[in-house]
């Protein structure tokens, strides 16, 4: 593809998402629906751009977005509400993962059953169900921030949204070496594999959040007029989630951790009493937004890009697409409805349930270890990404109108 076409195709994906967040101001519909729509123009229906090349780069530049788009999130929580909201998102995290799961493992079957899709199994259907039953961070984050809700509604999505990432990563992995080899342990692994990825993520990330918080304040000490603050928190952070994947724990969530440390240095300072509180630049916290913001509108221009049309995949990732908001609404209302405080709010956390990232990770790891009958995988669930971010853009839409 030509260095000018490029550079047109990039800055056109700019404007767009520039326009689409002045049009969300307006109108509510978020801009997350506009990038992907381009994306798929430029990519499936017009061929314009080299989509091998593009999957090779998801998994750096998912890492990119991870550590920017949860490092915006983490900065801006309270981290009171936090710990008080935590058991509320788990409890929602496990219920909604848990509900998804099944609904696409009782819609994969019934297709197989009519014929559209060849070689079904219930451990396929299962490991296709994992890769799906989380909701994305990397969705519902920037959508939380341009709609500014309520903090606590903020707060049990976005790590509702971390921890489902994390269930399901586990899960599949676990899931596709016992398929690879049987005589492994499936229980033991995933209670293990599960809560050593959260405690290993937690843990790294606050204490990583607490070391820079003392590194910051001797910069700020020595040296008055440093001016990369960001630069070297941002490289720190590349550190942190190259770490974190190492040992094997969720960057996601240790990446949430330092931003949730970072965000509350001032009450960080309080508790380990600082005589001297810290405050985080602001010059951190308007350049990460910029950066945020240009991450997130080539991410989602990335998932409609890497579309692939197939009539069959379409039309099985549509239906587990609606699938999953049944579940999702399903699940919000058993996990939520006795908060007095968010029943107003409970159809437009029943919306919020995009797919993305890890889900298309994961996609083509069955087929990558051998797996028979899921090499249709990839397709299926980059269908669903995109119906699910169509439909949870559509229902946030009409939820925020219906409120006014």
């Amino acid at each position: 593809m030509p260095m000018f076409s490029i550079l047109v195709l990039m800055a056109l994906i700019v404007f767009i998402g520039v326009l689409g967040e002045l049009f969300f101001s307006k109108t509510k519909i978020p801009d997350v629906l506009w990038l992907v729509l381009i994306g798929i123009i430029i990519g499936p229906i017009m061929g314009l751009a080299d989509t091998s090349f593009l999957s090779s780069l998801l998994p750096l530049f998912s890492a990119f977005a991870i550590i920017i788009i949860l490092f915006e999130g983490g900065l801006h929580f309270n981290i009171y509400d936090v710990i008080k909201n935590t058991p509320k998102s788990l409890i929602l995290a496990v219920l909604s993962f848990s509900v998804s799961v099944a609904a696409i493992i009782v819609v994969y079957i019934t297709l197989g059953w009519l014929g559209f899709v060849q070689n079904i199994s219930l451990w396929n259907a299962t490991i296709l169900g994992c890769i799906l039953g989380g909701t994305s961070s990397l969705v519902v984050m920037p959508l939380l921030n341009q709609a500014k809700l309520k903090k606590k509604i903020e707060s049990i999505l976005s790590i509702e949204s971390a921890l489902t990432d994390v269930i399901g990563i586990v899960i599949v992995i676990a899931l596709v070496n016992l398929a690879v080899f049987p005589d492994a342990n499936p229980g033991q692994a995933l209670v293990k594999g599960i809560a050593a990825s959260f405690a290993v993520a937690i843990f790294f990330g606050a204490v990583a959040g607490l070391v820079w918080i003392y590194v910051l304040k001797f910069f700020e000490k020595k040296t008055r007029n440093f001016s990369h603050h960001y630069m070297l928190t941002f490289s720190f952070m590349l550190l942190l989630y190259a770490f974190i994947e190492f040992v094997q724990g969720s960057p996601a969530l240790s990446i949430l951790s330092f931003g949730l440390v970072l965000g509350n240095s001032k009450e960080i300072g309080k508790i380990l009493k600082l005589k001297r509180r810290i405050k985080i630049e602001e010059s951190i916290l308007e350049f990460n937004s910029q950066i945020s913001f240009f991450v997130k509108t080539f991410f989602f221009a990335l998932i409609g890009l890497l579309l692939v049309i197939e009539p069959i995949s379409l039309g099985i990732g549509i239906v587990i697409a609606l699938a999953l908001l049944g579940a999702r609404h399903l699940a919000v209302r058993l996990a939520l409805q006795n908060e007095k405080s968010l029943r107003k709010d409970l159809s437009l956390v029943g919306w919020l349930m995009p797919r993305g990232l890890a889900a298309a990770v994961l996609a083509i790891m069955p087929a990558q270890a051998g797996i028979p009958g899921t090499e249709q995988f990839p397709s299926i669930v980059f269908t669903v990404i995109i119906a699910t971010i169509i439909l949870t853009t559509l229902g946030f839409f009409m939820s925020t109108r219906e409120k006014k």
